[in-house]
């Protein structure tokens, strides 16, 4: 079975219906066939996102996507992979070999933590962002990446 590890970046687009790839990764998220996982990060980038497109206009009300967010928290997202002291050598680790933020190589760390403890049971985790850097230091450390 394969699970898919979501970043902020998939993730939001799957909330945003102005977004490319809205439907798809919207699909993939509610697909009950495959496990789907995120970081314990995920909850705090997207309130920053909500609120800053709340502030632009973008969006009529930040609460509204946040529990939005939270109700599938507890629906679908059974598998939040937490954020833990042991993430941070490996985050430093891709750092300094790629040029990323911070929190893109903490997702990616968290996502290489998912896929070594294999809980879920799974025999792939696939990697979902839409951030191209961050894809290609998911690639390079040896993620699958959609």
């Amino acid at each position: 079975m394969t699970a898919r590890f979501f970043d902020t970046s998939a993730l939001g687009r799957a909330f945003f219906e102005d977004e490319d790839g809205h439907v798809e990764l919207r699909a993939w998220i509610l697909d009950e066939n495959a496990p789907t996982l995120i970081s314990t990060l995920v909850r705090l980038e997207f309130v920053a996102t909500c609120e800053a497109l709340a502030r632009g206009g973008r969006i009529p009300d930040a609460g509204l996507y946040i529990a939005r967010l939270d109700a599938l928290l507890v629906e679908r997202f059974a598998n939040i992979v937490a954020f833990d002291a042991e993430i941070i050598p490996v985050a430093e680790r891709i750092l300094r070999r790629r040029q990323l933020r911070t929190l893109d190589a903490l997702h990616v760390a968290t996502a290489l933590a998912a896929q070594d403890s294999r809980h879920p049971p799974t025999d792939e985790v696939i990697f979902v962002t839409r951030d191209h850097a961050q894809a290609d230091a998911a690639r390079a450390e040896g993620l699958t990446v959609a």
